[in-house]
């Protein structure tokens, strides 16, 4: 018998290092998008975001992303000192944004404008549908930005499950600055990202921290 979804996803940890002996195929990494998209739903089948892939090749690009995610986290503490939650900066980097260093495929996901719809919704149109997601001004001041995480959230899990399932690891970083100011160097990002996910073959992955443990179930769900 197979193993279920929740013994395989149990399974995934953050990864460290990756294994640069060991990088999956192109058509491999695309069999396992493909399967993603197809079992992910999105509002009216719009899919309103962009996966960017960044191949083993791409190796400048991915220093330059790691030092968007580094410089995003000093940002953050001192933006953490200033509100007063914390004494100092740190002044270390963390070592868990690695991944994004240094992997055989980086996903940058981004929010896409819709500039076509399907035969149903191309009516809907005509008839008087609002379509929020091929709206350029919304797009541009973010105005969707929430609706468009939840569905990447959702492509990312079931993108995870199918790696896993494979034997292959993915870990994820949401440190990045939101101004699209700061991507200039990413020519091809029109709007700044929604996740950062690296895909490969672990090397070594982050072991068990004592006192890291997950916030209790009790806190988090409650009946009404």
């Amino acid at each position: 018998m197979g193993k279920s979804v929740y013994d395989i996803i149990k399974r995934r940890k953050h990864v460290v290092h990756y294994d640069m002996n060991k990088i999956p195929s192109k058509v491999e990494i695309l069999k396992c998008l493909r399967a993603s998209w197809s079992m992910t739903p999105s509002k009216q089948n719009c899919h309103p975001y962009s996966i960017n892939i960044l191949g083993p090749e791409h190796k400048e690009q991915k220093i330059k992303l790691w030092n968007l995610v580094k410089d995003n986290h000093f940002t953050m503490e001192e933006k953490g000192v200033k509100v007063g939650m914390i004494d100092e900066v740190s002044g270390s980097i963390n070592p868990y944004y690695y991944h994004i260093r240094k992997n055989p495929y980086t996903l940058i996901i981004t929010p896409r404008l819709v500039l076509k719809q399907n035969e149903h919704y191309t009516r809907k149109i005509k008839g008087g549908h609002y379509m929020e997601q091929m709206d350029p001004v919304r797009m541009e001041n973010r105005k969707d930005i929430n609706a468009i995480s939840v569905e990447v959230g959702m492509f990312a899990a079931n993108l995870c499950s199918i790696l896993m399932e494979r034997g292959l690891d993915i870990s994820y970083t949401n440190c990045f600055p939101t101004d699209i100011k700061h991507w200039k160097e990413f020519p091809f990002i029109k709007y700044a990202p929604v996740l950062l996910v690296s895909i490969g073959k672990a090397e070594n992955y982050r072991g068990r921290v004592q006192g890291d443990t997950k916030a209790p179930f009790e806190d988090i769900i409650e009946w009404r």
